[in-house]
């Protein structure tokens, strides 16, 4: 999937490398799943190699579109093509490039991804709602914040809250994706 500065691409066994030297940072840890543990190659590589088979889960890695880079990761899981739902993870993992808006257009891209090629309907994600920076990405997608779930993490030793967030099909433009494949104009 193509954007203006990353893509998204499937991930290669060579790419788990480039993702092992910065996931044990702990910003990306700790935002990440909260738990901020390191863990080894292997097990990077083992829990790759189970997500491939899931058939509830899209992976892809986010490049920049310019050099090719790998920056992130994003996903879809809990994909159920029955309701027509997932839900949706990011991260990126290089530091410097927080800020500059590819985690915005990466999420734009993978929504685009769900709604239009597993034919989705709404996708939700859950955030701490203390990362503002996470949200304001969200919502430039177009995703709205249903509620907050209590004290359900715990960061620092303080117990935070989770931001529910999800978006629809109806709300996002699918147009020009429908121009590309069936030369459909919007």
């Amino acid at each position: 999937m193509p954007g203006t500065h990353v893509f998204l691409s499937r991930l290669r066994p060579e790419d788990l490398h480039t993702i092992y030297q910065h996931i044990n940072q702990a910003e990306y840890a700790t935002y990440g799943d909260g738990y901020a543990q390191p863990f080894a190659l292997e097990t990077l590589e083992q829990r790759h190699a189970q997500r491939l088979k899931d058939p509830h889960r899209v992976d892809f890695g986010i490049f920049l579109q310019e050099s090719e880079t790998l920056i992130g990761r994003v996903f879809l899981h809990n994909i159920s093509l029955h309701h027509q739902t997932a839900t949706l993870g990011i991260g990126i993992f290089r530091t410097d490039l927080l800020g500059k808006g590819h985690g915005t257009e990466a999420t734009r891209l993978m929504v685009e991804y769900g709604m239009f090629h597993l034919n989705l309907y709404n996708i939700d994600l859950l955030v701490f709602s203390d990362n503002m920076r996470a949200i304001r990405a969200y919502q430039k997608v177009g995703f709205r914040i249903l509620g907050e779930r209590r004290g359900s993490a715990v960061l620092g030793g303080r117990r935070i809250n989770d931001t529910w967030m999800d978006i629809t099909r109806d709300e996002v433009d699918l147009g020009h994706l429908r121009e590309r494949y069936f030369g459909v104009t919007p």
